[in-house]
């Protein structure tokens, strides 16, 4: 139920509801939930969260905030950079951890890409964070899939960044023979032993 202060606040309008495929590390990419809060007044920012679903074939959203920001940015076009608040739903069944954390990073742009100089990070309070866009979040305590946010289309984009990354990953694996997987490696100086290039 909403509190007073929410019911006051003024509402913000949801203007992206879906799974958005991030950039990861060495090309492994990975999706999240966007819901981007658009304010009424062009004075205020928008607020962006973005939902680590259980099914994320990536590493995690904590670890590249500039994607996700970059993400947002690419998907929705917002006016003003948003506010970014990271929703955490494991967190939910333990008060001890926060489930939604407000991420402050100070970025610049080199060759139009995000590079993340430092992050701060804020748990905020589901109801601060209710009172702040003025209406209700939802929440999936459990089974908080591609699928279960946005339907098929959230699965079928959820496989194919799966199918992408692990394609990805066994290319990059297939870089390197050790002398387990080759047994005419006598010694790591063999040919056989070392980093294959790419074609």
């Amino acid at each position: 139920m909403l509190s007073a202060v929410t019911k006051r606040s003024a509402k913000m309008s949801l203007v992206h509801d879906g799974v958005v495929r991030y950039a990861g590390f060495a090309g492994m990419d990975g999706v999240f939930h966007l819901r981007l809060y658009q304010p009424a007044s062009r004075w205020r920012r928008p607020v962006a969260i973005a939902g680590a679903l259980e099914d994320d074939p990536g590493v995690s959203i904590v670890g590249v905030p500039e994607s996700v920001i970059a993400a947002i940015e690419a998907v929705a076009s917002p006016r003003r950079r948003p506010r970014l608040i990271e929703h955490h739903p494991e967190s939910l069944h333990d008060p001890r951890k926060p489930s939604f954390i407000e991420v402050r990073p100070r970025l610049t742009r080199r060759h139009a890409e995000h590079v993340i100089a430092r992050v701060r990070r804020r748990p905020l309070g589901r109801r601060r964070l209710q009172e702040l866009l003025g209406r209700e979040v939802v929440v999936w305590p459990r089974g908080y899939t591609a699928a279960a946010v946005a339907g098929a289309a959230g699965e079928r984009l959820r496989r194919e960044v799966a199918v992408s990354s692990a394609r990805r990953a066994a290319r990059l694996t297939a870089r390197i023979v050790t002398p387990i997987d080759d047994p005419s490696c006598k010694e790591l100086a063999s040919p056989a032993c070392r980093v294959r290039s790419e074609r």
